[in-house]
């Protein structure tokens, strides 16, 4: 019923105001375009950094990359995993194909390095940062090294890079493994986590309390439930050391949180670790369909026998790695009313508050879509979902009906009313490639909503920023007051309606410019 009553959206009203507002929108956005494509090629080359050699703080790395970050700016100045995907994909590469040949050595030195951090340390670390060196990120080097191999074909190359992926799948399968049944056997599906020590989790959690400011005092107030076997029961512990240990636990979850990119968020409730996620698995999913196809373009160039054994035998073992992942994605993760894949929490607490064994609905499900992953969620799912999703034509993190995404004592930046460009272009993809009868009017309006938040933004200041907020008047604030609580309403929004989380919205290229390079390129 909850569902229901928001997708109860008149077809006519829906169309006419698509119309009105799509076409308002596209004619400001053409007599930007020009302007601001210039202005986003001079900003893409302002990020391009070359630092073969190790600082105090960064991780050198032998070829010239695109932070998300340009010149002059302090934050995001190394290279960053996910960001980097985006970045190759919706604007380097796209440059590349149309005979830009500095643009393409770019988006192979982004590659390159990535694949350097892997046969480095065994995995791709969340940036090249050392303090970052306790966790990964989204595992899409596989999709890089797939969109590199398509336009130059060196084989070579994709041997070097199949050799890092294999370590990178390692890394994960042993690292980041839960065990779950399917008929009759266990196999294994995949969770965010971190490999940080005692040491380093009392630091996060310090940073946690300032990042999280006003509400840090409450971190733990009902924050997350600590499950008694955290305690030895033969260890009668002093308090100060029962707190310690809790906030360690919950410092743990929230790095395991920044792992999956999504620093902060309701969508696991303060218990990353105990969700098997929707995005992960998908994406490992499509690294293992990934390397069947890279092993089969190898072996069409071996003339070795031993080394063509070799090949096939792996090609077997990813073969085998798909079919088990989506056996078990399809029993755990497939939510029938949805018609899609959900984050599934596979643990249960003994004692605090429950954790929900339902899991919210989030833009995370675009991932299998956007992949062509798994099981297919038919044309009026995807639609479904992105009315679930949508506030003024653009994506938000987590569906507007979810009750339970107001219970954080503290402010997620992956909330209403932020606006991120990554989960535009997944839903947007989606939505392409299952459109019904009259989605013609969803697609155009994701595209145009979104250049239309950003071209208003660089027209105040000639700058991109790293996130964007749906608000834009005193009546969404009353909205999204009702939406979520109005406590975090104040913290997050100001009067100008602009974001104002966390370490605040740093100016960005990265995937910021990237997304919108590509819509504006877009007839």
């Amino acid at each position: 019923m909850r569902l229901q009553r928001y997708l109860k959206v008149g077809v006519l009203k829906w169309v006419s105001f698509l119309i009105f507002n799509s076409t308002s929108a596209q004619t400001e956005i053409e007599y930007l375009r020009d302007s601001v494509l210039k202005s986003i090629d001079n900003g893409m080359i302002a990020t391009i950094r070359y630092r073969p050699k190790d600082s105090a703080g960064a991780i050198g790395l032998p070829n010239k990359y695109s932070s998300p970050s340009p010149m002059g700016s302090d934050m995001f100045s190394e290279l960053y995993y996910w960001d980097a995907f985006f970045s190759n994909r919706y604007y380097w590469l796209p440059k590349a194909k149309l005979g830009n040949i500095e643009a393409f050595e770019i988006a192979r030195g982004n590659v390159n390095n990535l694949i350097y951090l892997v046969n480095k340390y065994g995995f791709v670390p969340n940036a090249n940062r050392f303090s970052m060196l306790n966790r990964s990120q989204l595992p899409l080097l596989s999709e890089m090294v797939k969109d590199i191999f398509e336009i130059s074909g060196d084989v070579n190359w994709l041997q070097t890079a199949v050799e890092a992926l294999e370590r990178e799948h390692q890394f994960w399968m042993q690292n980041r493994a839960v065990q779950v049944k399917v008929k009759g056997d266990f196999v294994s599906l995949n969770r965010f986590g971190n490999q940080a020590n005692r040491e380093q989790l009392i630091g996060f959690y310090k940073f946690l309390k300032q990042r999280l400011q006003p509400n840090s005092g409450h971190l733990l107030n009902g924050a997350v439930s600590v499950p008694s076997t955290l305690f030895d029961a033969h260890t009668i512990l002093a308090s100060d050391e029962r707190e310690l240990d809790s906030q360690l636990y919950f410092a743990s979850h929230l790095l395991a949180e920044a792992e999956s990119g999504w620093d902060f968020t309701p969508r696991f409730q303060g218990h990353c670790m105990d969700f098997i996620p929707v995005d992960l698995n998908a994406v490992l999913g499509s690294m293992e369909q990934n390397m069947v196809d890279f092993y089969r373009a190898l072996q069409a160039f071996e003339s070795d026998p031993y080394k063509i054994d070799i090949q096939n035998f792996r090609l077997v073992y990813y073969q085998k790695a798909v079919v088990t992942r989506k056996l078990a994605m399809d029993k755990y993760l497939w939510n029938k009313n949805y018609g899609c894949y959900l984050d599934y929490n596979w643990r249960k607490f003994d004692v605090g508050q429950p954790v929900r064994k339902q899991s919210l609905l989030t833009a995370a499900s675009f991932w299998p879509i956007y992949l062509n992953w798994g099981k297919e969620s038919n044309a009026r799912s995807v639609h479904r979902m992105l009315n679930a999703l949508m506030f003024h034509d653009v994506v938000m993190p987590i569906a507007k009906y979810e009750a339970h995404a107001q219970e954080m004592p503290y402010v997620c930046q992956w909330h209403a009313p932020n606006v991120w460009a990554p989960l535009q272009i997944l839903a947007w993809a989606s939505i392409q490639s299952k459109p019904l009868g009259q989605d013609f009017w969803m697609i155009s309006a994701i595209k145009n909503s979104w250049l239309h938040l950003v071209t208003k933004q660089w027209e105040t200041d000639g700058k991109f920023k790293e996130k964007y907020s749906a608000i834009t008047n005193e009546s969404d604030v009353q909205l999204f007051n009702n939406w979520q609580s109005i406590g975090t309403m104040k913290k997050e929004v100001n009067e100008n309606f602009t974001v104002e989380e966390g370490y605040g919205t740093p100016t960005m290229m990265g995937w910021t410019a990237a997304v919108t390079y590509f819509f504006l390129l877009l007839p």
